[in-house]
This record gives C-alpha cells, sequence and structure tokens, in this order.
C-alpha cells in the first residue's frame, strides 16, 4: 500500500544496503538516518528530526537496526553486570526512539521492522518486550545466509541468525528463513 509519502526510511542504518537496495529498485527512498550519516539519535534534535521526517514525508516502511554491541551475548561476557547495565542504560534512549516510532507508524498505519541478533537482550528490555509479545506484531527468526551474507574472503556462507520484529506479518511471510 502506497501511503503517499516515501516507501521506505533506514534508521540505525549502518552502511544503508537497505536504502541502497529500495533505492536501485527504483523506491522512494528518504536519506538513511545513522550516526555514520552525521545523525546521532541521542540527541533531542536529531530525534525530533526523526519524527518530522516520519509525519512529513509518511514512509511506508521503517526500518531499524540500532547497535546490538551492548545487547548481544558476547556483552554478557565481555563486561560485569555492573558495566554492563551502565553501558544499557546509555543505549535506552535508542529504545524510547524505537518506541516512538513504532507508536507513530502503527497510528498512521504504516510499517516497521526492528533486527537485532537472535540472542539479544534487548528483546526482554521492559519498552521493548511488550511488542514482541503483542499479537498483533510478527516477531520470527531468519537467517542471513539466506540473503547471501558470506564470509569477508567470500569462500563460506555465515549463518548470523536475527530476529525481526514487524507490525505487518507480510515481512514474516517473506523473510522467514533458516539456513
Amino acid at each position: 500500500e502506497d501511503g503517499g509519502g516515501a516507501a521506505f526510511l533506514e534508521v540505525f542504518a549502518g552502511s544503508a544496503k537497505l536504502s541502497g537496495a529500495f533505492a536501485a529498485a527504483r523506491r522512494g527512498v528518504l536519506r538513511p538516518m545513522d550516526l555514520l550519516f552525521g545523525d546521532d539519535l541521542r540527541q533531542e534534535s536529531v530525534q525530533h528530526e526523526l519524527y518530522e521526517t516520519i509525519d512529513n514525508e509518511k514512509p511506508d516502511l521503517v526500518w531499524m537496526a540500532p547497535p546490538c554491541t551492548d545487547w548481544c551475548g558476547f556483552s554478557r561476557l565481555n563486561f560485569s553486570k555492573q558495566e554492563l547495565r551502565r553501558r544499557r542504560q546509555k543505549q535506552k534512549v535508542f529504545l524510547r526512539v524505537m518506541n516512538e516510532v513504532l507508536i507513530k507508524q502503527l497510528a498512521a498505519g504504516r510499517d516497521v521492522v526492528i533486527e537485532n541478533p537472535l540472542t539479544s537482550d534487548l528483546w526482554r528490555d521492559p519498552l521493548i518486550a511488550p511488542w514482541c509479545e503483542d499479537v498483533h506484531m510478527s516477531f520470527f527468526r531468519t537467517d542471513l545466509c539466506q540473503f547471501g551474507m558470506r564470509s569477508k574472503d567470500g569462500e563460506q556462507m555465515i549463518r548470523k541468525p536475527i530476529k525481526l520484529l514487524a507490525t505487518n506479518s507480510v515481512y514474516e511471510e517473506v523473510l522467514k528463513r533458516r539456513c
């Protein structure tokens, strides 16, 4: 369904490969937002810019892949419990941004997909967990080898299991794949 605006907005975009894929398919793509592009989403002014972009441009889909460094399984090994709590507290701002984007997009009848590793503790955070348990949401695993993920030398396929939280079951139908 065309919401009348751009098709796609990528937040916490990293190298913005999804934005590139949407652009290559000649779908309307908004400028990706990520620290790599000068967008520090810890700053309120940047958060407001994101919300205004969503309100004004009405993207059909907002894809968010927040930093997983402090939420993934290795973080439990790399940091003491106290240090991990401190680090995650600093990352909570990103969870609040995701929550706000979910609310905005759902209220407007548009979609959101959130991506993080399969074992990420982000999925258990009190702000995100209720969304994962919501019967109207799709919360599912997919393996990135099914989408061409390879080792740096290109020799081997890499499984890399992730979880996706989506506002529309069509994403699960299309993206739920296992190696």
